[in-house]
């Protein structure tokens, strides 16, 4: 693409003339820059993207994005005042817009981002729409999947994905869209149809410094978005009505209120099932599902919404989305022949702790038995509240390592036993296999052992060393489950 074409739309100014050159790629890593690339110079909490520029131009970049000029670095630059925003067009504009070729459903908050985005991909495929989805677990473009190394994407990979998904097939594309996301203008809200918040609680403040911050971020999604394109939100949550005080969506609403468009109005929940009476703008329906607790309850109506929004019979949605049977690593059960159980779960933060917990207590009469622990270089404010919360839900907490990084394991523990009252009832073992091992040793017939805090994820980052671990795979071993 002719590099004055990629750069339509884009603040800032070029260093020399460059009427006829072309643009062959797009990197923001100088490794992988091949002859004829633009190369974005992007600064982040670990790098500054400038020290790269002269391996990039080694390696035949074409043209430099940044924010500042670099004195004789031998290649064009364009300056401009936020790298990482021109970035986002520029990919748009190189991938021909894949946006605007999707239904483009947007999921932010703290929690139920991948477990909404699951049921969604999910119930369009059985209602015969091709989807994609990029998102926590993996990206899925409709007929390939790739890891996922980050909840959303960089704005070059996203725009060239949804690119893909549009060419495998697709006609949805649902996309997890975190706060550093939209923080970093990797994404925004212009080309979203349909977004999906769930909640906000304490997370990811390591980044943003303050739930303000945080809450602000989030909320850039619901401002951009246009006049036809619908927000749907959790009124349960506090901080629902402010994300869409200024939005030009459609707002619909979904809750327990009378005000929600589409409510619960009455729910059984049980070990295996959930039973829901709820009304959509007015009808009465029940919808039963495998899924259990209150808040994926609230998950699998912000997927009605969404569907419902999108025009799918009613009839068709419940029936898609009741035979959903879960998310992996959210709430994922797994039973050993004796009668003791085991969930594993994502939660990461003391709000998604404490409601899985909550959820397990209501299902068992037994003992509850809770192991975790708190990443390393993450948000160090919140590890004494996970450990209140594990207290005060469970009978006994076992804490363990989870992905200490770089940071001491000594000083995370010292910081998740502040939040502890009765030490004495606590038990530390730093490593995490012998951790779970010893929570299900622990149990008996009927008894629940909660695995929190790694999911689905089949890896432990110790140091700067990234080892194959899956708290499945250990739970499975144990169990002798084949």
């Amino acid at each position: 693409m002719l590099l004055t074409d990629l750069l339509k739309g884009v603040p800032g100014e070029l260093t020399e003339n460059v009427e006829g050159v072309v643009i062959e790629s797009l990197t923001y890593d100088s490794r992988k820059v091949l002859p004829g690339a633009l190369f974005a110079a992007l600064c982040g909490g670990n790098t500054d993207g400038n020290k790269y520029i002269p391996q990039a131009v080694n390696n035949g970049c074409r043209c430099i994005l940044t924010a500042n000029a670099v004195a004789e670095c031998g290649c064009t630059q364009f300056i401009t005042p936020d790298p990482r925003r021109a970035l986002r067009k520029i990919s748009e504009n190189f991938y021909g817009c894949p946006e605007c070729k999707l239904k483009l459903v947007a999921v932010t908050g703290t929690n139920g981002k991948t477990t909404i985005a699951q049921i969604l991909a999910h119930a369009l495929r059985r209602l015969g729409t091709g989807c994609g989805v990029l998102g926590t677990v993996a990206y899925d473009l409709c007929s390939e999947i790739l890891p996922a190394p980050l909840t959303t994407p960089e704005s070059t990979d996203y725009q060239q994905y949804l690119a893909r998904m549009a060419v495998n097939g697709a006609e949805y594309a649902i996309c997890e869209f975190s706060s550093q996301a939209l923080a970093q203008e990797r994404v925004a809200g212009d080309n979203v149809d349909y977004a999906v918040f769930t909640n906000l609680s304490r997370d990811h403040l390591d980044n943003h410094g303050n739930m303000e911050n945080y809450f602000l971020a989030k909320k850039r999604l619901f401002d951009r978005l246009s006049a036809g394109s619908v927000a749907v939100i959790n009124t349960t949550d506090s901080y629902a009505e402010r994300i869409v005080a200024d939005t030009s969506a459609e707002v619909c609403r979904v809750g327990c209120s009378e005000n929600s468009d589409i409510r619960i109005i009455k729910a059984e929940f049980g070990v295996n099932k959930t039973i829901l009476d709820i009304s959509i703008c007015g009808d009465f329906y029940c919808l039963k599902s495998d899924l259990i607790g209150e808040y994926n309850a609230l998950n699998m109506l912000e997927a009605v919404a969404v569907l419902f929004k999108a025009g799918y019979e009613v009839s068709d949605i419940l029936e898609v989305v009741a035979d959903f049977k879960g998310a992996g690593g959210r709430l994922e059960r797994i039973d050993a022949e004796d009668g003791r159980v085991a969930f594993v779960d994502y939660a990461h933060t003391d709000d998604a702790l404490a409601n899985a917990l909550a959820v397990l207590r209501k299902i068992t009469p037994r003992k509850l038995i809770v192991v975790f622990g708190c990443g390393g270089d993450r948000d160090r404010g919140k590890r004494p509240l996970m450990a209140r919360a594990a207290e005060a839900n469970a009978d006994r907490v076992i804490l363990t390592n989870d992905n200490p990084r770089t940071e001491n394991p000594e000083q995370i523990m010292h910081d998740i036993l502040e939040g502890i009252e009765n030490l004495a009832a606590v038990t530390v073992e730093y490593d995490r296999k012998r951790a779970i091992q010893l929570a299900l040793s622990a149990a008996e017939s009927g008894d629940i052992v909660l695995i929190a805090g790694k999911g689905h994820e089949d890896y432990q980052i110790l140091g700067r060393e990234k080892i194959h671990f899956d708290d499945r795979e250990v739970v499975k071993d144990f169990f002798k489950v084949v």
